[in-house]
């Protein structure tokens, strides 16, 4: 993500001492945390443990960097708690250093995901908003940004919605303090286009698909060709494109999707961080183009980019589930298509490892809990074994338990357990599934 202006401004109120790294973040999704230079201490012979500390704490931001190793960030953290704990209330410097150290806690969190490190990260945004008041701190954009990214985070583990309301609401007044013109509007824009999209899938209102898509358009209007930002935002403007074609179904907006997808990766090469949300986004894209024109081309490139991205994401990455989910579906529809057994074989075994990185909780583990129970009973109906049947109609109940009246994806559950169920009785001829 692009430095917001006011770091790359800030010579003029005293010298940085360090330009923290550039980092992306997404949630099926999402840009991410705002990222910050290190404090531009002043020293002083009254503050001599602060600076100290905050240099300490920049030097193994350092090192880290240039590393990748834990201890180097846990250091970090450990001397900008120190110097948090230097700084007294009052101090000019105090926001900065909330927002730092929370930086540093979600940087690991997104690494290591220890749930304590969001935790602290979204109470300390909070205190440093309230460090920087409605209408007197010029920078209040920036926690308004990194707690709404926090929050959007703690939704995709916890399912709440009243933190995908509450990062909505942030991002909102985020975008009014950044307008026309603002260098940093479009980084706004991208992040509320995400959460719109996001409330959508869980709530079906179909205004929040359409401000999400016009959202997004501005964001990519602003981030003209050779903006770091500019892969997101198509990626992210393609993503609420497909999901318009899978409700609405129009093909105009699965092929604008198919090529925005398609430019996304040509922009992040061969060891970019970010390339597999590039290469998921496409994959997925093209399997629906093969759903709807029937070109085995497209699947079997499908197929083939969703291992890509696949291998891109090893254990412990926090779209692995993603890919496995999606691999499944690819796998599953190749295997209607051509009837190869060990593709429905692969499809139930990768479905089983999405599901497993969905526990209880997790706000996409009903759309686990339904593909593996369609690829289950799809398995059912080339096999004859009842067991596969059975299981895919408890899946199938425990998914439509997590879709309440009002979630856009619960008539499928419900025309999927239908099925599931008859399929049962014309096996077994038990009444009670009529």
């Amino acid at each position: 993500m692009a430095l917001p202006s006011w770091f790359t401004n800030s010579g003029a109120i005293a010298r940085t001492i360090l330009i923290s790294s550039i980092i992306g973040v997404l949630s099926l999704g999402a840009l991410g945390l705002a990222t910050y230079p290190s404090l531009p201490l002043k020293r002083s012979n009254k503050q001599p443990r602060l600076t100290r500390c905050a240099l300490e704490a920049d030097s193994s931001w350092s090192r880290y960097k240039e590393s990748g190793n834990r201890e180097d960030l846990d250091a970090a953290v450990c001397f900008k708690q120190a110097a948090l704990d230097a700084c007294p209330h009052g101090h000019a410097d105090r926001s900065a250093i909330l927002l730092m150290l929370s930086h540093l806690l979600y940087l690991r969190y997104k690494k290591w995901q220890g749930a304590d490190d969001l935790g602290r990260a979204i109470t300390l945004n909070r205190d440093a908003l309230e460090l920087r008041s409605e209408g007197h701190h010029p920078d209040r954009a920036v926690p308004l940004s990194n707690l709404a990214a926090s929050l959007r985070s703690h939704f995709q583990q916890s399912g709440r919605m009243t933190d995908l309301e509450e990062t909505i609401t942030l991002g909102r007044a985020a975008l009014e303090i950044r307008p026309e013109g603002h260098p940093d509007r479009s980084l706004s824009l991208g992040d509320l286009s995400i959460d719109l999209g996001t409330r959508f899938r869980h709530t079906g209102r179909m205004e929040d698909l359409e401000e999400a898509i016009s959202v997004g358009r501005a964001a990519l209007e602003l981030q003209s060709e050779g903006h770091p930002n500019r892969p997101l935002s198509l990626g992210n403007l393609a993503m609420s494109l497909w999901t318009s074609h899978e409700y609405v179904g129009s093909t105009i907006d699965l092929e604008e999707a198919i090529e925005l997808e398609r430019a996304a990766p040509e922009l992040r090469p061969e060891g970019h961080p970010d390339r597999s949300r590039s290469l998921g986004g496409l994959a997925t894209s093209l399997r629906t183009c093969f759903q709807r024109g029937g070109r085995v081309a497209d699947l079997e490139e499908a197929i083939a980019t969703e291992r890509a991205a696949l291998q891109l994401r090893p254990e412990g990455h926090p779209d692995r589930c993603l890919s496995l989910g999606n691999l499944a579906i690819s796998l599953r529809v190749r295997f209607q298509h051509g009837k190869r057994m060990a593709d429905l074989e692969e499809a139930i075994s990768l479905g089983r490892a999405a599901l497993e990185l969905r526990p209880g909780g997790h706000p996409d583990r009903s759309l686990s809990l339904g593909n593996l129970a369609t690829s289950l009973w799809t398995r059912f109906m080339h096999g004859g074994m009842i067991s596969p049947l059975e299981e895919a109609i408890l899946l199938e109940r425990a998914a439509l338990e997590l879709r309440p009246d009002g979630h856009p994806d619960r008539s499928l559950s419900l025309s999927h357990l239908t099925e599931d169920l008859g399929t049962r009785f014309e096996y077994g001829g038990r009444m009670v599934d009529l």
